[in-house]
């Protein structure tokens, strides 16, 4: 997948960090990634941090977006960067998606089922009159950027949703299935290597899905 940028161990900080701070990206993060990374966000002033959860991910938050872009004079050269779970994917591909008709949005998927799942495939999405992800537009991130380090972090039950994917992707193919089986226990006390090879493989096969229906 060419938008897909694979983040070793030794060089994702230095990346993210110098995404974070590009002078026309602005920046929205979920509060749990902030509160828990911190030292990724220091000097990072053009930034939007809430609580991302199905309550919030509504056109309100959409408007507040919008509204300090255009308050802090962001045009059509700003680039939107996400950084958290599949909601936070959901929300920023979507105001990328409507703000001056289109502007270049960055997703940092920062749990194991974002990671393998929801950043793939352009799907943007907000809740709307009750109804879940009821607005919403097909929006290709330009980059995607994969950091396997933000797992160790990661709470159990998001971690068992992630391993949940991962098995169902599995079972559309056969490689991934013998790792799979191979590898339970890698997976599950969250062995790096293991987790880096399935999520690498996870993408490769539903980027190939996505492909196909495009």
């Amino acid at each position: 997948m060419s938008n897909i940028e694979y983040i070793t161990m030794g060089n994702q900080r230095d990346i993210i960090n110098k995404t974070l701070r590009d002078t026309y990206h602005f920046v929205v993060a979920d509060r749990n990634v902030f509160e828990t990374y911190k030292a990724l966000f220091v000097g990072v002033d053009r930034l939007f941090v809430f609580e991302s959860k199905e309550s919030t991910k509504q056109m309100d938050t959409v408007l507040e977006i919008v509204e300090y872009l255009h308050k802090h004079k962001f045009g059509r050269h700003c680039t939107l960067v996400g950084i958290g779970g599949g909601i936070v994917g959901d929300l920023v591909g979507f105001v990328a998606s409507i703000y001056m008709r289109g502007v270049p949005f960055i997703n940092i998927p920062t749990t194991l089922l974002s990671q393998v799942d929801s950043s793939i495939g352009g799907k943007t999405a907000i809740n709307a009159r009750g109804i879940k992800n009821l607005l919403g537009s097909f929006y290709e991130a330009k980059q995607i950027i994969i950091d396997h380090s933000f797992l160790v972090t990661l709470p159990e039950r998001e971690w068992l949703s992630g391993v949940g994917e991962i098995f169902k992707t599995a079972l559309l193919n056969k490689k991934l299935y013998e790792y799979f089986k191979k590898n339970m226990s890698g997976l599950v006390s969250r062995d790096a290597k293991v987790v880096g090879e399935m999520v690498e493989q996870c993408v490769s096969i539903k980027d190939k899905i996505v492909s196909l229906d495009t």
